[in-house]
């Protein structure tokens, strides 16, 4: 899919169907959805300096000791993109170039954050606790 906010809607009905697959209720949706969208959002910023190419965006999603990994892909150009990712997964191991991300918004929704660049490439990693409570409920004694 294209790196753009017109590709939101697609990436919610991914994960409110990844999920609804793995029994997590609403409130996990919802903080799914608000770390995807700040992803997403903060992707679009990197990439204003080169926009002369538009990008194309891969999700992938996976469930973790009772959470969520999700892992954000974006790519110039064209050809196939599982090639070039498998390609760049051996390059990245070699000469990782990896920094924290210290978004506050997406922090709030993650428990950690992992921003890697590679040359057209950035690779964003969040891990998303699935808590049973409500985002920002509060017990008064």
């Amino acid at each position: 899919m294209e790196l753009a906010l017109t590709s939101l809607k697609d990436i919610r009905i991914f994960l409110s169907t990844f999920a609804k697959k793995n029994g997590w209720d609403k409130f996990m949706i919802e903080r799914l959805n608000a770390a995807a969208e700040e992803t997403l959002m903060s992707l679009q910023q990197n990439d204003k300096a080169r926009e002369e190419s538009k990008k194309r965006l891969f999700l992938s999603a996976r469930k973790e000791d009772g959470g969520a990994i999700l892992e954000f892909v974006s790519l110039t150009g064209s050809g196939n993109l599982q090639d070039r990712l498998a390609m760049l997964d051996d390059q990245v191991q070699e000469e990782t170039i990896g920094r924290e991300v210290s978004l506050r918004l997406l922090r709030h929704f993650s428990s950690w954050v992992r921003h890697q660049q590679y040359h057209d490439t950035d690779i964003i990693t969040i891990r998303i606790e699935n808590t049973d409570s409500l985002p920002y409920e509060k017990t008064w004694n």
